[in-house]
Formats: structure tokens, sequence, C-alpha cells
């Protein structure tokens, strides 16, 4: 681009013939460019003009060529000599153009800004040119102090606490009172008060009012069963009320004025997300007591004790195939966030175990009946390309059911039922009722169905659960078709290595305890160790990554690199009797003559 300058040239073009539009009677953009000076249209020297507008910005008076200095009015006129030219943009120095420092166009456009407008605006520079630019700003200037601002807090975010003080002490110092220097204050001091640790003080984080209040207070007398005995460690109790919202507010309240070292809890899937981001945020430990997939992908200061959905679905597919040697299946499950990450998992690993699920089905999670999703699995809802057969026409005359005269279409060796007891012992009888042959008993022979199916044999399933099958109360109330069940769960009250904790729970509390209350028991005796001693966040994260020899229990239990702790499953069932136990690894045995499906 050519800037010409002198009276020679602009007489050349007072002679050139002046063009105007036929409608406007404007004229052309070059012309209307030439008339000021330029060759090029009017928008060719934004360069320039973002480069005067930084130096405004910057606050810095425009420099001044030694050929520019002011002369006196009677001075004689100089030879101007050749007329001056300034680069063009494809060969302007990189200094002078504006894509080759970003921060220029950036900070001269927030300059524009009012001060109402700044605080929303500068979240959107990056902090690459927050960093190059905040140099080049008068303290004076608004944009100075909540640029400043927002680079502190983005290096705080990003661990970098030495920086982040040095800028905000910078801001503070430097920049005049308002409503940026106070948030700069009140930032500073909670970067102070997230380094002190007291030492060995512990965080207990649990809705202890509200609508789980009984759920928090089980996991609060096992926390402090597990402590009571250790010295040198102080619990601080913090309530969420089971609201999410009020979590992080509670985390704070812990580290920032309490000061805890670690903190153990929540147990709500919601709640505890929103604890652990907070966690996270602050540099705290803490053990949660959910089993929601992705919380310890949150950080490394976030860690889980509790059997995932993932982890318990997994384990019973792959004991199903493995040791049962079953390989065709079918689900049934509620129609919720558990049911469809249950059902997903269980349906993954079959297919890696080299089986198929045969058909899915989800109620809703409220549901009383089932009929409709039980006889879409075995081909009894949609009717219009099965005719009746004449044995269960005969068999089920009384019945104005249409779907009892066709014989069930029973596909697969095991049904996954993941849900809680109180469900699942109402889901079982329709079954049944459905001709679904449960597998009851390891010794059911098929053989005593032959005469209700005109002499074949029909496919005896084997119902497999979840943890919520572990209830002393589900397996005494649902009766037989629950009845040889196979389920996984990380705790067995019966288990020798929980022997010690079972009989110390019973004589506190006079209850038999729960898998909730052995997790939150073991994790405090983890988190306790790791804390004792201790008054660095970051040393007690380290001490709990590193511990792999914990016998507590639930047995031999490990502290993983991501956060889990690692604990061996149990197998169970329910016995004849209604009691669960360890289910037998043997399978059941093979009937040569009964029909493949």
């Amino acid at each position: 681009m050519v800037i010409a300058f002198g009276d020679a040239r602009r007489a050349a073009r007072a002679e050139q013939p002046r063009r105007r539009h036929p409608r406007s009677g404007r004229r052309p953009p070059i012309e209307r460019a030439a008339r000021v000076g330029y060759t090029t249209p009017m928008r060719a020297p934004l360069p320039f003009v973002l480069s005067f507008a930084l130096l405004a910005c910057a606050g810095k008076p425009p420099v001044v060529q030694a050929d520019e200095r002011p002369v006196a009015e009677d001075a004689p006129a100089a030879d101007p000599g050749p007329e001056p030219t300034l680069p063009t943009p494809d060969r302007a120095p990189a200094a002078h153009r504006p894509d080759a420092d970003p921060a220029i166009g950036a900070l001269a456009r927030l300059r524009a800004l009012t001060a109402a407008e700044l605080p929303a605006a500068i979240e959107d520079v990056p902090t690459a040119d927050l960093e190059a630019a905040l140099p080049l700003l008068q303290p004076e200037a608004p944009v100075f102090a909540w640029a400043a601002l927002r680079l502190g807090r983005l290096q705080a975010h990003r661990r970098d606490l030495r920086a982040a003080r040095a800028t905000l002490h910078d801001l503070v110092a430097r920049a005049p009172a308002g409503p940026a220097v106070e948030r700069a204050r009140a930032t500073l001091a909670r970067l102070d008060a997230r380094q002190r640790v007291r030492k060995g003080r512990l965080g207990v984080l649990l809705p202890l009012s509200g609508p789980y209040a009984a759920i928090g207070e089980v996991a609060k007398q096992a926390i402090e069963l597990a402590l009571r005995d250790t010295k040198g460690v102080e619990l601080v109790v913090g309530d969420t009320a089971g609201d999410a919202q009020r979590a992080p507010s509670v985390v704070e309240r812990l580290v920032l004025e309490e000061g805890v070292a670690a903190i153990i809890g929540p147990i709500g899937a919601i709640e505890s997300h929103t604890a652990a981001r907070a966690a996270e945020r602050l540099e705290v430990p803490i053990m949660t007591l959910a089993s929601r997939e992705d919380l310890t992908a949150l950080g490394p200061f976030v860690f889980r004790h509790r059997l995932t959905r993932s982890a318990q679905a997994r384990a019973i597919a792959t004991y199903a195939c493995e040791q049962l040697g079953y390989r065709t299946f079918a689900i049934l499950a509620p129609d919720s966030d558990y049911g469809h990450d249950m059902a997903a998992a269980f349906w993954q690993t079959v297919e890696r175990c080299g089986g198929a699920i045969r058909g899915a089905q989800f109620y809703p999670p409220r549901a009383t009946e089932f009929h409709t999703e039980i006889k879409k699995l075995i081909g009894r809802h949609d009717l219009i390309a099965r005719r009746p057969d004449p044995h269960w026409a005969q068999l089920n005359r009384k019945s104005k059911d249409k779907a009892l005269h066709v014989p069930p279409l029973v596909d697969f060796e095991a049904i996954y039922i993941p849900d809680v007891g109180s469900r699942a012992r109402l889901v079982l009888p329709f079954l049944s009722y459905w001709d679904v042959e449960l597998r009851t008993s390891p010794e059911l022979d098929p053989i005593q169905f032959a005469p209700k199916y005109g002499g074949d044999l029909p496919q005896l399933v084997h119902v497999l659960g979840s943890a919520g099958f572990n209830s002393p109360s589900f397996a005494a109330r649902a009766g037989s078709p629950a009845h040889n069940s196979v389920f996984v769960d990380a705790f067995w009250p019966e288990d020798p290595e929980a022997a010690e904790f079972s009989a110390l729970w019973t004589d506190t509390t006079g209850r038999a305890p729960n898998a909730l209350a052995a997790h939150a028991y073991d994790a405090a005796r983890l988190v306790g160790r790791a804390v004792e001693g201790r008054a660095d966040r970051d040393a007690v994260r380290r001490a709990l990554t590193a511990i792999d020899d914990h016998r507590g229990v639930f047995g031999p239990t490990k502290v993983e690199g991501d956060g889990e702790v690692s604990f061996p499953l149990h197998v169970l069932t329910i016995r004849p009797d209604g009691t669960i136990g360890p289910h037998d690894l043997a399978p059941p045995p093979v009937d040569e003559d009964a029909p493949v499906r």
C-alpha cells in the first residue's frame, strides 16, 4: 500500500474526470479513497489504525522520529526530498502486523468498552493474550485491573499459585481502588486460606438432614467407629442435606474455615460430583462413597471407595460366561440411568466373552406390573405372525389373553435384572406367570416341565442380579423365584475378613451392618492412615495413592493410581432357606437331551 503526499499528485487527480454513481451520485470507493490520498480503498490502512490504538491503550506517547522534530515558523523550508512510503501489509515487519501479536487487537477493542462491560468482556480473552498484553497497560486504565484479575484467577486455576499471587499482589499494589481490586484481595485471601491445614483434621461430608438423613447417619456412625481409637485425627462434620447445590459450599467451609487435610463423602451420585469438583479445585483429597462412574476422572484429588455400576455388571457377566458357561442372555432393567448403565456394561462384557444378548427390555423405574416387557422378550407381544398352538390354547383355555395361546420363545439361558431387591421381588413372579421357567435350584431338571410343554423340554433360565439383591429382606421375602439367583457384591457380613467389623458394628449399634456402613468404615481407615501426622494436602494425596497393603473389611485392598479403591468381590446367591451365601462355582449339570435354543 502506498500513501502519496504532495501537491503534484493532488493536482493530477483534480484534472481527472469525476465519475459518479447513476443513482446515488456518489463516487466509486477507489475514487473516494484517492480523494484523501490513498490509492486503495479506505479499509486498507487498518493495520496502522490498530497499531495506534495499541499505543493509546498502553498509554505511551507516539514516537517522534528525528526528521519529524517541530521547527520554528520563520525557519527556512527544508527540501522535502522524495515522498515517504510505508510498507504494504505483505511486506510489513512482524512487529507492525496485528496478526503477529493477537493481544494488540484484543486489548485495543477492550479499551473501547465501558467499565460496566469490562468484567464480562475480559472473560473471552485468551490467557496468552493477557500475559502478552498486560505489561503494555498502564495501571490507571480500568482494563489493567480486570485483565490482571482474570489472569491471576486463570493462573490459580492452573495451580500455578506462585504466579497467581504475584499477579494479584501487583494488581492490588498498582491499580486504583475499585471492584476488580476488591475481588483480587478476596481471591488472595482464599488462596492464603487454602494453604492453612490443621494437622490430623479430617472432614466428613454427609446428608445428615433432609430425606437422606438416615443413610447419612449410618455412614457417620461407621466413620466415627473406624477412628475412635486413632490418635491424632479430629473429625469435622459437614451436612449436605442431600442437596447437590449445597455440597460445594460445605466443601469450601471445611477447607477454608476448618482447614481439613482431607474429606470423606458424600454418598449421593449428583452431590458427590459437585462436591468432588469443588474439592479438586481446592486441591483437597476427597474419598467419595458414591458409585457414579465418572467421579475419579475429575482429577488426582478425587478418590472413591464404592463398588461402581460397571464393575459389578462386568463381574457378573464374566462369571456367567466363564464359570457358568452361558452364552445367551436377556436383560430386563429399569428405564433409568442406573438401569441403562448396568445393561450397557453387561452387554459389552457378554459380547467380549463371545456371548449374545437375545433381547433387552426396560420398564418404568416405579412400575408394579411388567407384562408388556416380558411378553416382548419371549415373543408373546406381537401375535400377527403367530398362530395359536392347540396345546397351549387348551392349556390356557380359560384365559382371555391370546398371548397365552402360543408357546413362549425362550432363547436365552440367563436373564439379568439389575435392580434393587424391593423391585426385583415384584419382577420375578411375572416371569413365572409368562412361563419363563427359572432355574431355582442347581439340581432342577427340565424334564419335570415336559407335561406342561406337550412333551418338549423348556429352556431353564438362571436369574442374574445386581448388588441390590444382597439384602436379607429381599432374600427372606422374595420366595422361591429368587432362589439360586446369582449376584456380586463387595461386602458379605459372614466373610471372615469382615467378621471383626460385623461384630463391632452389631455390638455398638444393635443392628446388622450393610454395605454402606462397611464402605464408610473402610474408607475412614484408609484416609485416617493417610492424614495422621500430615499437614500438607498434597502429601495426604500421595500417601493415599501409595496404599497397597491395606487389609480391612473387604480383604486385601489397594488404592489405584486413578483414585479407585480396588478390592475382591463376592459371588453370592440366595439359598433355599432364604439366606445369602457364596455361590457354588461348579456349573449346574447340563442335560444333553435338552433342546438347543
